[in-house]
Order: C-alpha cells, then sequence, then structure tokens
C-alpha cells in the first residue's frame, strides 16, 4: 500500500542527537507515512542506531561512500514512494502533528506546492531560545522573501508534492551546500505556490557541531548565484548584477553604486525588473502588492545598517522607500534612519561596530518575545481548560513536558507528550509552563509584545490592501 507521506532525512554522522530525531517522526499523529532514512557513509555509529529501530515503516538506505547531503537527497527522491515528502535533518525533531497539519494543507490547497512552517530554535541542552519564522500566505510573499535574499521556510520544515520537485530535476546538486535556496528559486521562476504555517512545528537545534557551520562561505556564494540567477530572468542582463546586489543590500552593492546618481539609476532598474516580474508571472494586485512591501521592508531595514557604516549614498534609498509608500515610516528602523544620519559622523568605528552588533541584537529580540508570549498563551490556555477542583498531574509525570525551559528540555517534553495528552486534558503544547523567566517578565513580555503585534498586523493589512489600489 502506497503511504500519504515519504520523511525523508539523510544522516551522516548523527549522533548523538539522531534517536530524538527519529523518536520525534515515529510519534507522529499521522501514521500513515514511511520514513526513509539515507545514511551518506556514517563512520559514529549512526547506521547501527538507526538499525536498532523495529518499526515496519522505516526505510534505510545506505551510501557505501559519503556523496554529500544534495546527492542523498536526490537519491532519496527517487526511492520516495508516497505523493508528499516530508524534509528532516539529523539533529531536529518534529512536533506530533507537523505532518497531519502540512498533509492537510496540501490536500486542502492544489494551488500549494510546499509548505513550511516556522521553528522553535533549540539549543545543544535542548532548550528552545526563540521562535523564528516569517509570513509567507501567498506567492507574492515567497517570491518577496527570495528576492530578498532570505529564506521564507527552513528546509528542515518543508513538506512538498514529489512529482512537482521531480519534475524540476530535483535538488540542483552544483548549488550544494545551499540546493534548498535554489530548488525555491526555481520553483518561483515557474511560479509554483508555497505558503508557511505560522505556528512552529519543528525544533532546529543550533549547536557547534552543525553541518552548515562549517560551510558557511561555500553556502553564501551559492546563495548568491542562485539569487543571481533568480534577478536575472526578469532583468536585462546588463542590470542583472546591479539589482541582484541591491536586493541583497550587501557590501558588493555599495561598491557597484559609488555616487548618488548610479544608486537613482540602480532603484530605476529594480522598478524596471518588478514591473517585467509582475507581467511575466501574472502576479495578482495583492500579489504584487506584498512583493513590493516585502523589497521595500527589506531595503529600508538595509539603508539604516549602511548609514552606520556612514553610507551616505542609503538617503536615495530612504527617500525612494517612502516616497512609494509612506506607511514604511511605521517600522522602528525606518524611525530611526534620521537619528542615524545625523550621529552617522560621529561613529567611529569601534562605537559603529557597537551600534550595528546593538542593532542586530534588538532584531533579534522579536523571536524570544514570540517565545514569551507562546509560553504565557499555553500556560494561560492549560489553566482554563483544567476543570475545576481537578488535581494537577503530578511533577513526575509533567516535569518534563512543560517545554524543557528549566528542569526539563525540548527533547524530553516530546517524549512525554503521550503520556501528558492521557492524562484527559490539553496537548503538549498547551501545557507547559513559562518558567524560563519569572512569571512577571512574562507578563510584563506579553504586555509589550502583544498589543505591537496587533497594531503591526492591522497596518501591514491596510497598508498592503492601499499599495494595491495605488499600483
Amino acid at each position: 500500500m502506497t503511504p500519504k507521506v515519504t520523511v525523508l532525512m539523510t544522516v551522516h554522522n548523527g549522533l548523538p542527537y539522531l534517536p530524538q530525531a527519529i523518536e520525534s517522526v515515529l510519534r507522529q499523529h499521522v501514521r500513515d507515512f514511511e520514513f526513509l532514512i539515507v545514511d551518506d557513509g556514517s563512520t559514529d555509529g549512526s547506521l547501527d542506531c538507526i538499525q536498532r529501530y523495529g518499526d515496519p515503516r522505516i526505510r534505510l538506505s545506505r551510501n557505501e561512500h559519503n556523496l554529500g547531503q544534495a546527492r542523498s537527497l536526490n537519491k532519496g527522491l527517487s526511492l520516495a514512494r508516497a505523493p508528499y515528502v516530508a524534509r528532516l535533518d539529523q539533529d531536529d525533531v518534529y512536533l506530533p502533528d507537523r505532518l497531519a497539519q502540512q498533509v492537510a494543507w496540501l490536500d486542502q490547497r492544489r494551488d500549494v506546492d510546499v509548505v513550511g512552517t516556522w521553528v522553535y530554535y533549540v539549543n545543544a541542552d535542548g532548550r528552545k531560545t526563540g521562535i523564528v519564522g516569517m509570513p509567507v500566505d501567498d506567492y507574492g510573499m515567497f517570491l518577496g522573501a527570495l528576492l530578498t535574499y532570505a529564506t521564507p521556510f527552513g528546509h528542515p520544515t518543508v513538506m512538498f508534492r514529489r512529482e512537482v520537485i521531480a519534475g524540476l530535476g530535483g535538488y540542483d546538486e552544483s548549488f550544494a551546500p545551499c540546493e534548498d535556496y535554489a530548488l525555491w528559486c526555481r520553483l518561483a521562476q515557474q511560479r509554483r505556490g508555497a505558503v508557511s504555517i505560522p505556528r512552529p512545528l519543528v525544533g532546529l537545534r543550533i549547536h557547534g557541531a552543525q553541518q552548515s557551520r562549517g560551510r558557511s562561505v561555500a553556502q553564501q556564494q551559492q546563495a548568491q548565484r542562485a539569487h543571481h540567477q533568480l534577478v536575472a530572468a526578469f532583468c536585462a542582463p546588463e542590470a542583472a548584477r546591479v539589482v541582484s546586489a541591491l536586493l541583497r543590500m550587501d557590501e558588493g552593492f555599495w561598491e557597484l553604486a559609488r555616487s548618488r546618481a548610479q544608486v537613482l539609476a540602480a532603484l530605476q532598474m529594480l522598478e524596471e525588473c518588478l514591473g517585467t516580474l509582475e507581467r511575466t508571472l501574472r502576479l495578482s494586485s495583492q500579489e504584487a502588492a506584498h512583493l513590493r512591501h516585502r523589497v521595500r521592508w527589506w531595503l529600508g531595514h538595509g539603508a539604516c545598517l549602511a548609514i552606520l557604516h556612514q553610507r551616505y549614498r542609503s538617503l536615495s534609498v530612504y527617500r525612494w522607500v517612502l516616497r512609494h509608500d509612506g506607511w514604511m515610516a511605521r517600522y522602528p528602523a525606518m524611525l530611526a534612519y534620521p537619528a542615524g544620519l545625523l550621529c552617522a559622523p560621529l561613529l567611529v568605528p569601534p562605537v559603529r561596530q557597537r551600534c550595528v552588533a546593538a542593532a542586530r541584537a534588538v532584531g533579534r529580540l522579536k523571536y524570544l518575545g514570540r517565545l514569551w508570549q507562546s509560553e504565557l498563551k499555553t500556560h494561560l490556555a492549560h489553566r482554563r481548560v483544567q476543570p475545576s477542583g481537578a488535581h494537577p498531574p503530578s511533577q513526575e509525570a509533567t516535569g518534563s513536558a512543560r517545554g524543557g525551559m528549566r528542569g526539563g528540555c525540548f527533547c524530553e517534553a516530546l517524549a512525554k507528550q503521550n503520556t501528558v495528552a492521557s492524562a484527559g486534558s490539553a496537548p503538549w503544547e498547551s501545557r507547559k509552563a513559562p518558567r524560563a523567566l519569572p512569571v512577571g517578565l512574562h507578563i510584563a513580555g506579553a504586555w509589550v509584545f502583544s498589543p505591537l503585534a496587533k497594531v503591526h498586523h492591522a497596518t501591514d493589512k491596510f497598508s498592503n490592501r492601499w499599495i494595491g489600489v495605488w499600483q
């Protein structure tokens, strides 16, 4: 019988986190799946670890030599039997309902070929450190993320239609170790739909032994090549290099655009590129609005970082963003730009480095803020669903299932979730108490982040609606 989903994982020296990854898949609420594991020449006992599991849903394929992740993924795609393929890396973990939610999306939305999710960042000890993800609700948001040199969703979070990816030839091995971003760019050029579920359904482990950490330079080089190819598909050949650098907002752009006139010329090329893209791909007004909103948001934030490096030409980018969308002024980076412009002459290199580091640290606070808010909401939900007079489960039964913020880890929580759910109340996610910080800090975080998120969401919807009208 053909399974509904193939969970595809490549393994190369996956210990010590491999057992947690395997067990998180075997505990999925969806039972109709095969777990295809491609061992890529492991030498650390990973193969023995996999073979100890007697679950009939596990299929093991072994490479005699290390072929690399991209080639192993293509081998897995050729062996997969299910119409849907879900990815997982050897050191990450699934939440119990991840497959169920993504299968429901693909079953209901025939216009969507790839579904990603948000993630929990999990450290080496299994403790959550943040919630990371970007909204991807339609094709315009998907394309906008790729054009602005961002990955719309993490590779271990995706589920996709196998025949669509196979029809594109699978992963392009020449782009390894950035084969996933290159694949999304090729999907976007074919106008294939992708969305992201705005809920963390995967624990993405951040640790020093990650395979991607040792290949960051190669990843950047291949990502830039994939990004340039995406931009070049909708630009004149002489403009592609400049527009690609502008959309990345990296140091290479300021080396190409050494005067205000050159910056303005690059912005004009970008406008022409976006117009060609919208006509070629036949974007709806809403998709075009989301695309342009993402591009302007990214350029505005890039201008803010540029002025901290005394790139005064960034004023042209800042003015261009506000001229096309005055609502961009509501973002903190846009509000901070005038102050940065005034103080730029005082930013000697040591001060400049501290300012840039501080700006990036403030940007990362939203990940922790999401975690605080999520933990508080689930804690309050647990309090609401518990019947009056009912005795809470013992600490032994639920200590690890409280999310691992202090006294238990994220992976232990997954291991205990079935025991906790059998208590007859809320699932694991709704039984986690916010124990990472004192409750007072959680309440303060909710007071700060929840109203700001609601205002931000409302202004985004209003802005996108009127951008579509103006265009």
